[in-house]
Formats: structure tokens, C-alpha cells, sequence
């Protein structure tokens, strides 16, 4: 979690790179260790994790009937590259987690990894939409968001995390707070 001295520090004291939100979600296998193997790797990659948000634990949304409930957190950090190669990571990183590129869309995953923002930038290609675009619907994204960057701004609604998180209620899907997560 960002703490007071973070959230006052100036531009100049920042880390290089482009300021980048991830959100990590999965609901098969040690879900806290493969979240934990996952910023391990980001890291070993080039991003320069900086914060990371609790686990929070909620039934699985939009999954087949019976699936388990879904661990979700929110890593910041600084990358170096494009956000099609900070994307083509997070797949990777997916893949080594065991979940394969056919993975069937809205199935259990043992890692999902979605670019929610990066640098205040909007892109809409074929491969890649920045902001994400059903972040700001979803609780178990904006919940975990607006924990470490509540001022963190979606560039194509001009409304921060802490304002959507406000607006969006009770999904219905129990979510609670698990723990922490230390780096």
C-alpha cells in the first residue's frame, strides 16, 4: 500500500519509466503464490513494481457454474517500454503460470494479468485498449485500485479510481479484504 510519504514525494524522485497499473486476478491453484511468482517475474522483467494493494477474495464473475472465488490485487509500477510489450510480458507470464493462449475468455485461470492504465494514455488497437475497457465496472478492480492510487485518473471518464469506486455499489459478489501483500 502506498503509505503518506509516497503519495507526497515529488515528480523528480519517481522511478523511470512509465507509470503503469496491472491487475492481477485467479481463481485456480495457490492463488498468493502465483500472484507472488507473477510480481517476482514482472519485476526480473523490467517493471519496477512500486506498490501493490491487499488480496481481496470474491466469487467468480461472469466463469462457468461452480467456479472458485477469484483472488484480485492491483500492482503499480514504471516500465521502460510500450504497453504492447509491457502486454506481450504479462501474457508470457500467464503462460508460465500455466494458463495456455486458447484459454477459453470468462473461464477459471490460474493468472490473469490486464494492463488497466498506463500513463495516462488512451490506445484502441486490435491486441490492446488502455484504459481497460471494463475496469471501471468492475469492483474487484477499482476496490484494489483505489487502495494504493485512489487519485489515479481514467483519461477517458476524467474520474479518478476513489470516484468510480464510490459509484459502482455492491457487485452481489461478497468480495472481502484477505490480507496484505508484502514485497
Amino acid at each position: 500500500m502506498l503509505t503518506e510519504e509516497r503519495e507526497t514525494r515529488h515528480a523528480a524522485d519517481a522511478p523511470a519509466g512509465a507509470s503503469a497499473f496491472l491487475a492481477l486476478g485467479g481463481n485456480l491453484g495457490d492463488r498468493e503464490a502465483v500472484f507472488r511468482a507473477a510480481l517476482a517475474s514482472l519485476r526480473e522483467n523490467g517493471f519496477a513494481v512500486d506498490a501493490v494493494s491487499g488480496l481481496y477474495e470474491n466469487a467468480a464473475v461472469g466463469c462457468e457454474e461452480g467456479a472458485p472465488p477469484f483472488y484480485n490485487a492491483v500492482a503499480h509500477g514504471f516500465w521502460n517500454g510500450t504497453p504492447e510489450t509491457l502486454l506481450a510480458l504479462c501474457r508470457r507470464l500467464e503462460a508460465a503460470a500455466g494458463r495456455p493462449a486458447d484459454h477459453p475468455h470468462w473461464h477459471s485461470r490460474t493468472l490473469d494479468l490486464d494492463l488497466i492504465l498506463f500513463d495516462g494514455r488512451v490506445l484502441n488497437t486490435e491486441d490492446l485498449v488502455i484504459p481497460h475497457p471494463l475496469a471501471h465496472k468492475r469492483l474487484f478492480v477499482m476496490r484494489p485500485l483505489a487502495e494504493i492510487a485512489p487519485c489515479a485518473v481514467f483519461p477517458t471518464l476524467h474520474r479518478t479510481a476513489s470516484e468510480i469506486l464510490d459509484s459502482l455499489g455492491d457487485d452481489g459478489s461478497g468480495m472481502r479484504f484477505v490480507k496484505a501483500i508484502t514485497l
